[in-house]
């Protein structure tokens, strides 16, 4: 039962990596063809809901993983 929710966790960070890195490739993806231009609401929408999870992120990592 151990290793299966061990294995299931691994599995699932996995997938929310490559999730994040799908839409950091979208941005900037968007950003060379330039779609924000055209686009602006989509820009600030996109844009900032990565920089939110990303900042949550990091204060994750930062409360839980300790640092000397």
């Amino acid at each position: 039962m151990r290793q299966t929710l061990i294995i299931l966790g691994v599995m699932c960070t996995i997938g929310c990596f490559l999730g994040y890195c799908a839409a950091l490739i979208d941005i900037v993806q968007d950003v060379k063809t330039g779609v924000y231009k055209n686009n602006f609401q989509e820009a600030v929408l996109e844009v900032s809901c990565f920089s939110l999870y990303t900042f949550l992120a990091f204060r994750f990592l930062r409360n839980k993983i300790p640092l000397v």
